[in-house]
């Protein structure tokens, strides 16, 4: 059976696909060989990134580090006050992880990078940490 048909992404500022509006019906209209097949951009989107965009810098691993947002034209930070699991599992989530393992402030962020986000309020099974706070209106 088909999980999700009839996608409709209408805002280039989406980051993944569960932000686009998907039909609710499941369907056998499909066949196997009816599988949809995707070839990406060979840019990443941190290359031509846009509001919303979040990366890890700068630690051991891939998937590890700081966790930085792009807002407003500009790589920015996300502030620890109130940053919980929720915050950390969407954030995790938008960078293709199942779960976060920890989330700590070992890394401290570039003085000239300004503060992007703070006080992120996420709820349960949130995918994506522009669900939780918008970029800020600059």
């Amino acid at each position: 059976p088909n999980l999700i048909q009839n996608v409709s992404c209408i805002s280039s500022d989406y980051t993944v696909l569960f932000q686009c509006s998907t039909s609710d019906y499941v369907s056998d209209a499909c066949g196997k060989n009816d599988a949809v097949s995707v070839t990406c951009y060979t840019t990443h989107v941190w290359d031509n990134p846009f509001n919303g965009t979040i990366r890890l810098m700068n630690g051991e691993y891939v998937n590890e580090g700081r966790l930085e947002v792009y807002c407003n034209g500009e790589w920015g930070t996300v502030c620890t006050n109130t940053f919980v699991g929720e915050a950390a599992t969407a954030a995790c989530k938008q960078l293709g992880y199942q779960d976060y393992v920890s989330s700590t402030l070992s890394l401290p962020g570039n003085e000239d990078q300004k503060i992007w986000l703070n006080a992120l309020s996420c709820g349960a099974g949130t995918s994506c940490l522009t669900a939780c706070q918008q970029c800020p209106v600059s």
